[in-house]
């Protein structure tokens, strides 16, 4: 793999991997098997301090050309991508995470989109699972149409331009070596809100691409202790970046507790049959919410299932946006008791 045949610019391929016993096979074999000249790339794993059998289940691709370097200790995505672009071979890399399968065009895509960094197109499932079936519909909402579908290429131009519904992430992204090393943020432990903050160094000094042709498909968790993990390391990463610098976003969190505090007094203060009546018009405001939703998901009864995995989920994600500012969490869910 130290040349490339004519035409094909080379790729290092940067994977790094923490816990990924269950994925970790599935993802080298798709990067394995590209239409792409095996001369022409590298596959470099990063494992960010397993404690299962990753580095293992690596080990094995060892002898097909995978290279593996082990962190002594979990330090964080941050790291752990650094590391493997620092040693990779070739100045144009690209990142894919560890639960993505890659089509086997992935790389023949990333040379024909050019040179510019390209954040490429991850499918999500339909399942199997009730977390998979919930993530997959709210993303698909969300996103429409950059998931599933293809699209016209899209330019993000600045920093700026974060704030629309364009998915970003460097689940399956290219760019150049120096390009990334220099995006880096100055904090980087494993709750820093990488992408974002990358993203915005990056579109402070060139455009970015969001590209259809580049894709894989994105295996959910549905193991519940991996699931919760995932979504509490989520909630303090946007509890770093947006409740910290975002004012706006910060004032939105704030006066969401707000609210939720000075109902659960309103309600502690009311009578009996105020209180039924209170509960009453909440249940039927959630209904409400569920028969809409049923509208757009085929049926009531897939809406209120997806409300509840809604309001299940939110709990560690929540917890995590707390873990690090409890004190303005606890400030502002105060106030309204001591008004």
């Amino acid at each position: 793999m130290s040349a490339s045949r004519e035409g094909s610019p080379p790729f290092s391929v940067i994977v790094p991997v923490k816990d990924g016993a269950e994925e970790i096979a599935a993802c080298l074999e798709a990067l394995l098997h590209q239409t792409y000249p095996c001369e022409a790339y590298e596959i470099v794993v990063v494992d960010d301090g397993s404690c299962d059998r990753t580095p293992e289940i690596v080990g094995g691709f060892q002898e097909r050309g995978v290279r593996l370097i082990r962190l002594p200790k979990t330090e964080g995505r941050i790291v752990a991508r650094a590391k493997g672009v620092l040693e990779a071979r070739f100045p144009r890399v690209v990142l894919i995470d560890s639960r993505v399968i890659a089509d086997s065009t992935l790389l023949l895509e990333f040379a024909r989109g050019g040179a510019a960094p390209i954040i490429g197109r991850i499918r999500h499932e339909d399942g199997p699972g009730w977390v998979g079936r919930f993530f997959y519909r709210l993303k698909r909402w969300y996103y429409h149409p950059y998931l599933d579908e293809s699209f016209d290429p899209v330019r993000l131009s600045g920093p700026e331009e974060l704030g629309r519904r364009v998915p970003v992430g460097m689940g399956i992204f290219c760019c150049d070596r120096e390009d990334y090393l220099s995006a880096i943020p100055e904090v980087h432990h494993r709750f820093v809100h990488d992408d974002t903050r990358m993203f915005e160094s990056l579109l402070a000094r060139k455009p970015i691409w969001k590209l259809a042709g580049p894709a894989g498909t994105y295996r959910q968790r549905e193991d519940w202790g991996s699931v919760w993990r995932h979504l509490y390391d989520r909630g303090r990463r946007f509890s770093e970046y947006h409740i910290a610098k975002r004012f706006p976003v910060r004032l939105g969190w704030w006066l969401m507790l707000l609210i939720l505090s000075g109902w659960l007094r309103l309600a502690l203060a009311l009578p009996g049959w105020a209180l039924v009546a209170l509960l009453g018009a909440s249940a039927v405001l959630v209904g409400a919410a569920a028969w809409k939703l049923g509208a757009v998901l085929r049926g009531l009864g897939e809406g209120i299932r997806f409300v509840g995995s809604g309001i299940v989920l939110s709990i560690p994600f929540l917890l995590g946006v707390i873990r690090d500012r409890p004190v303005e969490a606890l400030l502002v869910t105060l106030v309204p008791w001591l008004l």
